[in-house]
């Protein structure tokens, strides 16, 4: 279907965050994809605090959590003193994804790379893959004209 998987980790690589304790990835591609989603699984991040992704140097920002439901026993609350509200952290593992947008990737060498939200001191990730869409002969794309 156009699409194209390929692992970047499986191994469980820990994160701070700062890019001096990021989780880097480096990978060539043949021609520049029409979008790419990268996806992994993040230990322990702070719920509001999540884990933030560079690609060739340029921030797109934090990933998305996909959350479980908020009776999960996982969720931790941390209030420090002096401080009113108080922050969680899910204790487990949690599916990171962000979405790359078509020029941020190019044909040739790409680096990725991932760190810790601001607030969260050390987690780590595993299962670090991206998944690649290209135009496929079958596809069904529509054309809009303009307005």
């Amino acid at each position: 279907f156009g699409t194209v998987t390929a692992s970047l980790a499986a191994d469980t690589i820990p994160i701070g965050p700062d890019v001096s304790q990021a989780a880097s990835f480096q990978f060539d591609m043949e021609a520049q994809p029409l979008v790419a989603l990268l996806t992994f699984d993040v230990a322990s991040p702070r719920i509001d605090s999540p884990p933030e992704v560079y690609v060739n140097g340029e921030s797109l920002g934090p990933v998305n959590l996909i959350m479980p439901d908020l009776a999960d026993p996982g969720y931790r609350g941390e209030v420090e003193s002096m401080v009113k509200n108080m922050q969680f952290q899910y204790t487990g593992w949690l599916r990171g994804q962000k979405v790359i947008p078509l020029d941020k990737l190019k044909a040739g060498t790409n680096d990725i790379i991932v760190v810790s939200g601001a607030t969260t001191l050390a987690s780590a990730i595993r299962a670090t893959q991206i998944q690649l869409k290209y135009l496929w002969d079958k596809s069904d794309y529509q054309l809009r004209p303009a307005k």
